[in-house]
């Protein structure tokens, strides 16, 4: 019987509640599926035949860490899924400037180098910008994430100014679309799955759940899955799962982010999904 190691963290109890109808795909087709916590120091990554990076939602309180832990996993010469490679580029939204340089639409994005100190105010000003979403390049569910509008840039400088004496930071402008929702395009080894919409609670513009937003099932276009995986087509690496997320801006799909790491994957939102990624997972064993 091949083993399966889903990594996940701390805070689970186990596999996440999404990932439970991919795990008993997985079952039903003879393979143990066991949760892992990325960063347990008494996990023994070399007694399962495949890792898959699930929900390690946490990796970016520790970025150094998860780094090293990256390192780890290369030198035990162990099977991961998304590959390794790809996992080092894309825990840092630095990616996108990668992608940009390749085609992609992206949300029009300052890079703040770590140790440097710009002024908000000029950058919008600059950029004719009316408003504008502050986050760190590696971060998650919002993390350390705000809106600034021009002329109100009170406190804002000096939030930036600490927060890039231990990261580097970017700020994009403010896309008014996401308040519409934003959409997420399930593939499992580069074929569409699924998709669904994001959407955040009135007057915010975060679509995390731990923040008000929810999400639902909703059939894209062909044209949007087309745009969708043009994404992809950018990336030549081997995919088990990738989630594209954006907006849609006059018919063009822009790209928010590439989620190849550890995505909710909205699994209840297809009832074939669970089978289509154990399949994919199988033909890579």
């Amino acid at each position: 019987m091949q083993s399966i190691a889903f990594v996940t963290y701390r805070k689970l109890n186990g596999i996440a509640p999404d990932d439970l109808p991919a795990a008993e795909a997985l079952r039903r087709r003879g393979l143990r599926v066991e949760g892992v916590v990325w960063d347990d120091p008494s996990a023994e990554w070399t007694k399962y035949d495949t890792i898959v990076i699930r929900s390690c939602w946490d990796y970016f309180y520790h970025p150094a860490k998860f780094a090293e832990w990256i390192n780890q996993l290369e030198a035990l010469k162990v099977r991961v899924l998304n590959p390794l490679s790809i996992v080092r580029w894309n825990h840092d939204k630095k990616y996108l400037r990668d992608l940009e340089q390749r085609g992609i639409t992206i949300a029009p994005t300052f890079w703040c180098e770590r140790s440097r100190s710009p002024k908000i105010g000029e950058i919008l000003r600059a950029r004719n910008w009316q408003k504008a979403v502050v986050k760190p390049t590696i971060s998650g569910t919002s993390l350390h994430t705000w809106v600034v509008e021009q002329g109100d840039h009170a406190g804002h400088d000096e939030q930036l100014a600490e927060l890039l004496t231990q990261r580097d930071m970017m700020i994009q402008e403010y896309m008014p679309e996401i308040e519409g929702g934003e959409w997420s395009v399930v593939f499992f080894g580069r074929d569409f799955s699924h998709a669904a919409v994001k959407r955040p609670k009135p007057g915010d513009f975060r679509v995390q759940d731990e923040h008000g937003g929810t999400w639902a099932h909703e059939q894209p276009s062909e044209e949007l899955k087309a745009q969708a995986r043009h994404v992809l087509n950018c990336i030549n690496e081997d995919l088990l799962y990738a989630r594209v997320d954006g907006i849609v801006r006059d018919g063009q799909f822009i790209l928010m982010e590439l989620e190849i790491i550890e995505p909710m994957l909205y699994f209840g939102a297809n009832t074939t999904a669970a089978e289509m990624f154990a399949e994919k997972l199988i033909e890579r064993l």
